[in-house]
C-alpha cells in the first residue's frame, strides 16, 4: 500500500449512500460513504508506514467508541440506535481512532469482503465533531430525541424532497481527505487477507490509496456460462486533485465467446478500446477534472458558526471537468436504495415509523 502524502489536519469527509450497520446512538452508516459521527472516547491504535487497506482490525479498536459492531463475531456495547434499542440491521460495522506517523484518524469498516462487500476509509480526525456536511449531531443532553441523536442518519438519503445536501451531506466530502477502499462480488482469501476477482461473475474495486491523488476503478463481469466477458479498468492514481490535464491509464474490452454466434462473424461483439483508441476512434478524458475545498479548516465551513442552533450551512468544495459535467450535489441518491435489503427503510425516521424504536423518537 502507498502512504499518505496529504496534510492530514483538516476535513474529515462524508458521503452518504446505503445500507446500514449497526448504529451507535442512531448514527447511520451507508455503503459506498463516509460516516459523520461525534466520537467521544480517544484511546487509539498506534502504527508506522503504509495504511492497511485489508478491512482488518489491530488489537485494542474495539475500545473506542462504538467500537466493534459484528465484525468477526465480536459486539461492543455501544452498537445501539437510540438509548439502547436493538437494531434489525446486523450489517458488520467498526470505528475506531488510530495514530499513523503521528497523526490520527478514524478507521470505519462496513460490511465483509467474504459476503460479497465491503468498504473501508481513514478520515482525519479533528476532535469530537467531524466538519463532513450533513446535519450534525449532537449527543448532549442524554436523552434527547433520535433525531437530534442521529444527524444525516435520520433521512440519509434525503427522501423527504426539503432536505437536500444541506441536511444529509451528500456529494459535500472532500476527496482528498480519505483514502478509501470498496469491493464487491469477488473472492476473499481470509489467511492472506487479499481479495481477487477470481473468475465470478461479477466484481468490482474501488481504491484510493493517497489522499492527494485520484482513485482506481475496477470491473469485471464474466456472464455465466462465459458468454461474455466484459473487463474495465480506469487508473488515476498518479493524478492529483488539482491536474486536468492528465487522463487515467484506462482498458476497456469486451469478449462475446458464444459457440452460436453465426459465422462469419463468430467474434462481432469483441471491442478493445486500446485498440480503437489507437485507430483515433476514441479519446480519453477520465480523470481530467480538478477538485477545489471551500475551507481548509472545519471551523470555518460552517458558515453561520454554531452547527447546534438549527441556522448552519455547510460550505462545499466543486468540481470541474475538461469534458462534460457531473455535479454530485444533484444526484438522487434514493435510486441507491434496495428495499429487498433495507425492508423497514433507510435511515433511523423509518425506524421510528415503523415502531422498532420507541421513547426517543420526535
Amino acid at each position: 500500500m502507498k502512504k499518505l502524502t496529504q496534510n492530514k489536519t483538516q476535513l474529515i469527509v462524508n458521503g452518504d449512500n446505503d445500507s446500514p450497520s449497526n448504529k451507535p446512538f442512531g448514527c447511520f452508516c451507508l455503503k459506498a460513504s463516509l460516516l459523520l459521527l461525534f466520537l467521544i472516547h480517544f484511546n487509539s491504535v498506534s502504527f508506522s508506514g503504509d495504511i492497511p487497506l485489508n478491512f482488518q482490525l489491530e488489537p485494542g479498536y474495539s475500545n473506542i467508541f462504538p467500537g466493534n459492531c459484528g465484525i468477526d463475531g465480536q459486539s461492543s456495547s455501544m452498537c445501539v440506535i437510540g438509548q439502547g434499542s436493538i437494531d434489525p440491521d446486523t450489517t458488520p460495522f467498526y470505528q475506531g481512532r488510530v495514530s499513523i506517523d503521528g497523526n490520527n484518524y478514524w478507521h470505519i469498516i462496513v460490511g465483509d469482503p467474504a459476503n460479497g462487500f465491503a468498504m473501508e476509509s481513514y478520515v482525519p480526525v479533528s476532535g469530537l465533531l467531524s466538519a463532513t456536511g450533513g446535519k450534525p449531531s449532537d449527543f448532549f443532553p442524554r436523552d434527547t430525541d433520535l433525531e437530534t441523536v442521529s444527524g444525516n442518519g435520520w433521512d440519509p438519503l434525503g427522501l423527504d424532497p426539503s432536505r437536500n445536501f444541506d441536511y444529509t451531506g451528500n456529494g459535500s466530502a472532500d476527496p482528498t481527505k480519505v483514502v478509501l477502499r470498496q469491493v464487491m462480488g469477488g473472492i476473499w482469501d481470509a489467511d492472506t487477507q487479499t481479495w481477487s476477482c477470481g473468475g465470478e461473475a461479477f466484481c468490482s474495486e474501488f481504491l484510493k490509496e493517497e489522499m492527494a491523488f485520484k482513485p482506481k476503478i475496477t470491473q469485471t463481469i464474466n456472464d455465466v456460462p462465459g458468454m461474455m466477458i466484459s473487463d474495465f479498468e480506469l487508473d488515476m492514481s498518479s493524478i492529483s486533485y488539482n491536474d486536468d490535464s492528465t487522463a487515467g491509464t484506462i482498458k476497456n474490452t469486451l469478449i462475446i465467446t458464444d459457440p452460436d454466434m453465426p459465422t462469419p462473424y463468430p467474434n462481432a461483439g469483441d471491442f478493445d478500446m486500446m485498440t480503437d483508441r489507437q485507430a483515433g476512434y476514441s479519446t480519453v478524458t477520465g480523470g481530467r477534472y480538478t477538485y477545489t475545498p471551500a475551507c481548509t479548516n472545519p471551523t470555518t465551513c460552517w458558515s453561520d458558526g454554531n452547527i447546534r442552533d438549527g441556522d448552519w450551512d455547510f460550505e462545499e468544495g466543486s468540481y470541474s471537468y475538461v469534458a462534460g459535467d457531473a455535479d454530485p450535489l444533484n444526484y438522487e441518491w434514493d435510486v441507491y436504495w434496495n428495499p429487498d435489503q433495507n425492508p423497514i427503510g433507510p435511515g433511523n425516521e423509518a425506524k421510528c415509523d415503523s415502531g422498532i424504536i420507541t421513547g426517543t423518537c420526535p
